[in-house]
């Protein structure tokens, strides 16, 4: 679907240096820190295809409380290092804190209802779009331990097939594997019929666009300081909000979606595949199937604050 925003600066447009490097983000604090070493072990003697001489770098976005645990362990490992751009952080976390502040109603009352409301940690995720890979895959750790604990299922991050993931990014300005696009029309991130009404274009075609932001593969500079410029005056002056649904307030999956659909980005979403060859992979996923009991099973949401 390619809508007419011909007064939306386009991410395509950004050159994409030759060989540019690729590397891991993992975001995460001292609360999840075993999730962090748990991954890592997995994960780092595991070489991308065609470099087996080269080991995946990794970074390790701070998501913000205590993390003194995690930067000394940072400093043990070979491979790994810490991200310490606060220009990014800062530009992240005010884009993010603006935009829910703008609707102040639903501001107080997802401050009241909702968990984990006003946590600017989890707008840190994107910092990777301004951080030494030029293409990277990034995974919140955070995340990833509050739905294992909550849900009891999570996803075993450590079983993505990095390399391909990687690999789409040669046609695909993001890659990733999610199933927000077959959640009901109550429970997704934006408001299809509005988003739809504002683009010109079926509410279905707005849902096949749909994606999560637990993980996600990209392209640095996808979303310029410009960009986020624009997007602050056509959500909050342009009332663009009232494209997120508003039971998804505090999400920053439903902000991803809005930054990916309004900028054109080009999305390859892995999951679409796997339900072409196994359609009842969707009902495997939310009868539990699929579980990560290693990954810090015994943590709970509130210990990742």
């Amino acid at each position: 679907m390619r809508s007419n925003l011909s007064s939306t600066p386009s991410s395509t447009d950004l050159p994409t240096p030759p060989n540019a490097p690729q590397g891991l983000y993992l975001v995460g604090n001292d609360a999840v820190l075993p999730h962090l070493q748990v991954l890592c072990d997995a994960i780092g003697s595991a070489t991308l295809q065609g470099s087996a001489a080269e080991p995946l770098p990794i970074c390790i976005i701070p998501f913000g409380g205590a993390c003194a645990a995690t930067q000394a362990w940072i400093a043990t490992q070979p491979h790994l290092s810490l991200f310490q751009d606060q220009t990014s952080i800062q530009k992240w976390e005010a884009f993010y804190g603006a935009v829910w502040a703008s609707q102040a109603v639903i501001h107080r009352l997802s401050q009241r209802y909702a968990a984990h409301h006003g946590e600017l940690g989890y707008a840190r995720k994107f910092c990777a779009f301004d951080g030494p890979f030029d293409r990277f895959v990034v995974y919140d750790a955070v995340r990833g331990v509050q739905q294992t604990a909550a849900q009891g299922v999570g996803l075993d991050f450590a079983r993505v097939d990095l390399s391909q993931v990687l690999a789409q990014l040669d046609r695909h300005d993001v890659a990733l594997e999610d199933w927000e696009w077959l959640k009901s029309d109550p429970s997704a991130t934006l408001d299809l019929a509005y988003a739809g009404g504002a683009l010109g274009c079926l509410e279905e075609q707005v849902r096949d666009r749909l994606h999560g932001a637990q993980w996600f593969g990209a392209r640095a500079g996808l979303f310029s300081p410009e960009v986020l410029m624009h997007f602050c005056e056509t959500l909050i002056d342009g009332g663009e909000v009232r494209w997120i649904n508003p039971l998804r307030w505090w999400d920053e999956a439903a902000l991803f979606n809005y930054m990916t659909l309004r900028a054109e980005v080009r999305v390859w979403n892995q999951a679409k595949l796997k339900l072409l060859v196994n359609p009842f992979m969707a009902l495997e996923a939310s009868l539990g199937t699929w579980r990560s009991p290693s990954l810090c099973a015994n943590a709970t949401p509130a210990e990742c604050h």
